[in-house]
């Protein structure tokens, strides 16, 4: 893989999943883990999530329902972090099988839900955050991927939080 230039980099979801362990997912998570020594912000989203705390020693596994849940769910945060403070909470969308289940040493949780302890983790000295939610998610996506059962007004807020969540990682 050649080298990625850039200010900061997002790594999205996959179809695949970490534990498939294919040769590109090392391939990308080496070069993500050059990219953060030399200081660029990187923010993983889903399947990003996953493969940098499997990289960094975390353990990834079928979330405990094990099926794919989508829809949104209530993030609250366990510490003050960027714009956010300890206690608020942001809707945000799902669609997953498999999360986090084991959190590296080197990663601490920034927001959990019920559902998800480590919903959204960063790691303690690299400028890196993810989130194992959408806040990516645009209308296509959700009228092909998620099957959402809510109304209008709880929509259009859980697009706002996503939006929230990414630009705090651009600012």
């Amino acid at each position: 893989m050649s080298p990625i230039i850039a200010k900061k980099i997002i790594i999205f979801g996959s179809a695949s999943n970490v534990e498939e362990r294919l040769d590109w997912h090392e391939e990308l998570a080496k070069e993500i883990s050059r990219n953060l020594e030399q200081g660029v912000p990187v923010m993983g989203i889903c399947f990003g999530h996953q493969l940098m705390a499997d990289f960094y020693g975390g353990k990834v596994d079928f979330n405990p329902h094990r099926k794919m849940e989508d829809g949104h769910r209530k993030v609250t945060f366990e510490k003050d972090w960027m714009s956010f403070k300890k206690g608020d909470v942001l809707k945000l969308f799902k669609r997953h099988e498999q999360q986090i289940t084991h959190l590296p040493d080197c990663f601490e949780v920034i927001a959990s839900s019920p559902e998800c302890p480590f919903d959204i983790v960063k790691h303690k000295t690299l400028p890196y955050f993810s989130c194992q939610t959408h806040p990516e998610a645009s209308q296509d996506f959700l009228d092909h991927n998620i099957d959402l059962e809510i109304d209008s007004l709880t929509k259009e807020e859980v697009f706002k939080n996503g939006i929230k969540l990414i630009a705090e990682f651009l600012k």
